[in-house]
């Protein structure tokens, strides 16, 4: 029934508890909180791919357009600054 140490600790503190309705919630919130941190560790990876594999692109610095390097990068050390 669940898919985490925490949902199963959750489910044995639960099973006395009368309302199970609040365990099938907290259960389908870590569900979709799990496939959210899942898809996020996938657009890093790409931010990451795409800052290593781009060139920085000085054509774009030079008109003031986007850099796809330079933005990667961007996103990667403002991630690294926060906790």
């Amino acid at each position: 029934m669940s898919d985490t140490p925490r949902m199963e600790s959750a489910a044995g503190h639960a099973r006395g508890i009368v309302d199970a309705g609040i365990l099938t919630e907290g259960m389908k919130l870590e569900r979709e909180l799990n496939a959210a941190n899942e898809r996020i560790k996938q657009l890093e990876e790409f931010v990451r791919s795409c800052a290593d594999n781009f060139d920085c692109d000085h054509d774009s610095h030079k008109w003031s357009t986007q850099c796809r390097a330079c933005d990667a990068q961007i996103l990667i050390d403002a991630k690294e600054a926060k906790p």
